[in-house]
């Protein structure tokens, strides 16, 4: 039975495609777009096109990252058989390196640690120098990935992947629909190299934005919280300057 992997999304299209791309390959994946009022036209074209080969939810308003929790929208794509969904951004895109069984090992890992949220790890090592809180992002999750976590005792036939514990938002991690998770970061598993991703909302730089950065940029909410760090320190994103 497929897993439904519910994306969160807002005037974000080049992102959102690297990951639908790779879902479409990925073993029991199926992608859900949950689209918080989204008015940037490239991307409502994009969702034109796709209509009829992926699910899109569409919203009025952007309400922001959480709606499939607190709207309960997993309900409707679960069941008692098969009560596992992923949440993620669409700027949460696995590495090529990540195994196209992520999520069945995310799943097992879930079924054995009982986490309640279970997810890929970053690639820190990728996040560019151009980004202002680049070296304090890479700090805190080198934090972040350094506790590792034992494996139960008969844990299964598959040996579980390394992973530790870890702090998740909405960064392509698996649920239940029995657990439901604490909104915002909360305490969780990531599952080790090679179950990585590129977190890409961090690949930035504010000096040279690309024009759907400037529009995502001017259109985010304080909720985007590495737009709302840079605004913080000054950066507009009207010219890529402060």
């Amino acid at each position: 039975m497929k897993v439904p992997v519910f994306i969160i999304s807002f005037n974000r299209l080049t992102c959102l495609q690297k990951l639908v791309a790779w879902l479409e390959s990925a073993e029991l994946a199926e992608p859900i777009i949950v689209d918080n009022g989204s008015t940037y036209p490239p991307l409502l074209d994009w969702f034109d096109r796709m209509r009829g080969t992926i699910a899109i939810h569409d919203f009025k308003d952007n309400y922001g990252p959480y709606r499939v929790w607190d709207q309960r929208l997993f309900e409707a794509r679960t069941s008692p058989e098969q009560p596992f969904y992923v949440v993620t951004d669409p700027d949460v895109v696995p590495i090529a390196e990540c195994p196209k069984d992520a999520i069945p090992r995310l799943v097992d890992a879930w079924n054995a640690l009982r986490s309640p949220k279970v997810g890929l790890s970053f690639r820190l090592e990728t996040i560019p120098d151009t980004l202002p809180s680049g070296h304090d992002i890479r700090a805190w999750e080198t934090r972040m990935q350094s506790d590792g976590v034992r494996q139960p005792d008969g844990a299964g036939a598959r040996a579980l992947p390394g992973c530790y514990e870890s702090m998740l938002d909405t960064t392509f991690q698996v649920n239940h629909r029995d657990m439901l998770p604490p909104s915002g970061g909360s305490s969780g598993i990531r599952l080790a190299h090679p179950y990585q991703a590129d977190h890409l909302g961090w690949h930035l730089d504010p000096h040279h934005l690309s024009d759907e950065e400037r529009y995502y940029w001017q259109t985010a909410s304080h909720l985007a919280s590495t737009i709302h760090t840079l605004r913080g320190r000054g950066f507009t994103g009207d010219d890529g300057s402060k």
